[in-house]
């Protein structure tokens, strides 16, 4: 019964992969070549960048059945985002769309992700330098950062445009599902020597290798090591829009004793908004590009 079972799910498997592929090809074409971008920026979830959006303002915004594509400028840099939906099929799709039209010359894993060492607290900002999964593929990225390892014991703090965080470095764990217990974090830290782990970046830094794209990922905390997430927080947290506030009604409903527990996730979520917004801004300054003088004026004036 298994054996015969594995021929149909991987036919649906793959036409699953090419419809999700072809709905963001079709979005992609609907944006002009003239939206070349500098810097891309993939994340799962537009709230991931809500707070950087809010201080550079989408300039275009392109919308497909499960994609969301917008166009900004940061300092005279051009920047594309795909905000693709959880997992890797997704973000895998999300990120070679961006790249056949925007054709950015960086591209950037950006979002939330779960801590899996007691170090690390909700809105450390973790640079990552190796990315891992659980079939240990391992892709060690490009850079050299001055921030302290998230191994370490000692508080690293640092002033990026007048705001404290602290930004961490380390290696992050790519997995198939969402991370809700400490048990479960425990083991796989000890597996992987992984500081964070998320769902998505993986994807993108294959996609950005098989491309010949330099890539950069960063991963903001989200929920900490302690935290234990219920079946019903992590079906919400999936999803966006209508979808969220009808699964959040319906946890509710089964149990209100939950209030609590997402009062404490949407402050922990935007304390960490506000970190990979500041993280992110020192990222795409630093990197070597050459800047859109034109941009610069029309953002001054």
């Amino acid at each position: 019964m298994i054996k015969e079972s594995f021929p149909f799910r991987s036919k649906y498997h793959s036409l699953h992969l090419l419809n999700c592929h072809r709905t963001f090809a079709r979005t992609a074409r609907a944006m002009s070549s003239e939206e070349q971008v500098d810097v891309g920026i993939v994340v799962a979830l537009e709230r991931e960048v809500g707070l950087f959006l809010f201080d550079f303002p989408e300039k275009t915004r392109h919308t497909a059945e499960r994609a969301e594509f917008l166009r900004t400028t940061l300092d005279g840099i051009r920047i594309g985002i795909a905000i693709t939906g959880p997992g890797e099929e997704r973000a895998a799709a999300g990120t070679r769309a961006l790249c056949d039209v925007m054709q950015p010359k960086w591209l950037i894993s950006a979002g939330y992700g779960g801590a899996l060492l007691p170090q690390l607290k909700v809105a450390d900002a973790v640079v990552i330098e190796e990315v891992v999964t659980e079939e240990d593929d391992r892709i060690r990225l490009g850079g050299s950062y001055p921030f302290a390892t998230a191994d370490q014991e000692d508080q690293f703090q640092q002033t990026i445009n007048g705001e404290r965080i602290r930004i961490l470095k380390g290696r992050l764990l790519t997995v198939n599902r969402i991370v809700a217990t400490p048990d479960e974090r425990t083991v796989l830290a000890e597996k992987s020597g992984a500081a964070i782990v998320d769902m998505e970046t993986a994807a993108v830094v294959k996609v950005a290798r098989d491309r010949h794209l330099p890539v950069l990922a960063v991963r903001a905390v989200s929920d900490t090591l302690e935290t234990e997430l219920p079946p019903e927080i992590t079906t919400m947290l999936e999803k966006e829009g209508f979808a969220r506030w009808e699964a959040t009604a319906s946890a509710l409903w089964k149990k209100p004793r939950l209030v609590k527990l997402l009062w404490k996730l949407k402050q922990d979520t935007l304390l960490a908004s506000e970190a990979l917004a500041v993280t992110l801004k020192y990222l795409i300054t630093s990197l070597p590009m050459e800047r859109d003088d034109a941009s610069v004026s029309r953002e001054e004036s």
